[in-house]
C-alpha cells in the first residue's frame, strides 16, 4: 500500500472572500460570455453597505469582495473561481487511482470542500499553489478548521500546511479511518 495523505481543506468564510476582480477574470478565462459578464459586473460593480448608528447612517463603503448571500448563482461563481486552483493541483500532483478509472485522481472538491491526496513529500507543491490562489482570489486557508489523515505508511511527522493530523475525517457524511 502507498502512503497516502488525505487533507480536507477549510477555507475562512469562503463565500466572503472571493474579490470580484477574480470572479470577473475566471469567468473570461472559461469562455463565459462577454455579455453575461457584463450582467454579472453590473450586479456587483455599484454594492455598497454603511453603517448605522444610533439611528443615523454614516457614508457608504464599497463592497469589493463577497460572493451575494441568497442569490442562486453563488455556488455556481463559487465554483468557477475554485477551479483553477482544483485544475492546477490535478496537474501538478500525481493522485492517485480509484476504482477503474483511466486517470490518476488528485483532488475532489464539492462546493467549498477541497480534499486532496498526497502520495509523498514531493507533492508538498500544494503549500506554493494554495498560496498562489489566496494572493489571486482573496481566499483564506484556514489550518485550524481543516484537517489531515495519515493513511497506511504516510509519516505524520511531515506536517502540511500547519495542518493537524486526525484519527478520521468526516466528508459529505463519509467517514474515512486512516486504515482500510
Amino acid at each position: 500500500m502507498i502512503p497516502l495523505c488525505f487533507l480536507s481543506l477549510d477555507f475562512k468564510n469562503a463565500f466572503v472572500r472571493i474579490a470580484h476582480n477574480y470572479l470577473f477574470q475566471t469567468l473570461q478565462a472559461d469562455g463565459i460570455g462577454n455579455a453575461f459578464i457584463a450582467g454579472i459586473k453590473r450586479m456587483y460593480e455599484f454594492a455598497t453597505s454603511s453603517v448605522q448608528i444610533n439611528g443615523h447612517q454614516y457614508g457608504t463603503i464599497p463592497i469589493l469582495c463577497v460572493l451575494r448571500h441568497g442569490f442562486p448563482m453563488t455556488k455556481v461563481f463559487y465554483a468557477l473561481c475554485l477551479h483553477p486552483l482544483i485544475r492546477l493541483l490535478d496537474l501538478k500532483l500525481p493522485g492517485i487511482r480509484i476504482w477503474h478509472r483511466r486517470h490518476p485522481t488528485s483532488v475532489v472538491a464539492y462546493a467549498d470542500d477541497v480534499n486532496i491526496f498526497v502520495t509523498s513529500g514531493a507533492d508538498f507543491i500544494i503549500e506554493e499553489v494554495i498560496r498562489l490562489y489566496e494572493r489571486a482570489s482573496g481566499a483564506h486557508l484556514n489550518p485550524r478548521q481543516s484537517k489531515a489523515l495519515a493513511v497506511g505508511s504516510w509519516c505524520t511527522q511531515e506536517v502540511v500546511l500547519g495542518i493537524a493530523y486526525h484519527p478520521h475525517v468526516t466528508i459529505l457524511g463519509f467517514t474515512f479511518w486512516g486504515t482500510i
